[in-house]
C-alpha cells in the first residue's frame, strides 16, 4: 500500500473531465447566457472555444492510450498529442478566464473563482512545461539511436 505518491485519479483526468462536462453542457443548454467569449474576444469565439473545450478530452484519452498502450512512432505521436490536449485545455481555461475578467468586475464573490481558475492555469502551464521536456528527451534519444 502506496501511503505517499501521486493521488489517483490524477487531477489531469478530473480537470478534462470538468471541461468537458461544462462545454458538452454549455453546448447543449441553450437558456443560459454565454461566457461573453464574443464580446471580448471577437463574433465566433464562443463557438470556436466550445469546440475546443469539446475535442480537447477526447484527444488526451487518445494520447494517453498511445503513450501507454503502443510503442514506437505511435507513442511518440501521442507525445504530441498530449502537447496539443493540455495547450487545448490551457487555450479554455485562459480565454475563460479573461473573458470573465474583462467583462466582470472585481468582487468578493468572484475572487475565489479567479484564483482557482489561476490554480488551474499554472498546473496546465506546468503541464505543457513537462509534455514539452519529454518531446526533447524523445528526440535526443531518436538522433542518438
Amino acid at each position: 500500500m502506496h501511503v505517499i505518491g501521486r493521488p489517483r485519479p490524477s487531477f489531469r483526468l478530473i480537470l478534462y473531465l470538468m471541461i468537458f462536462g461544462v462545454s458538452l453542457r454549455l453546448s447543449i443548454l441553450t437558456n443560459l447566457a454565454p461566457v461573453p467569449l464574443d464580446a471580448v474576444f471577437w463574433p465566433g469565439t464562443y463557438d470556436a472555444w466550445l469546440a475546443i473545450g469539446l475535442t480537447t478530452p477526447p484527444l488526451a484519452l487518445l494520447a494517453w492510450w498511445l503513450i501507454h498502450r503502443s510503442s514506437g512512432v505511435w507513442r511518440y505521436r501521442g507525445l504530441w498529442f498530449r502537447l496539443a490536449s493540455d495547450t487545448g485545455a490551457l487555450t479554455v481555461v485562459f480565454s475563460y478566464h479573461l473573458a470573465t475578467v474583462l467583462s466582470n468586475p472585481v468582487t468578493e464573490v468572484r475572487l475565489f473563482s479567479r484564483y482557482m481558475v489561476g490554480a488551474c492555469l499554472i498546473y496546465l502551464i506546468g503541464l505543457i512545461v513537462v509534455d514539452l521536456a519529454a518531446l526533447i528527451r524523445t528526440e535526443r534519444i531518436a538522433r542518438r539511436g
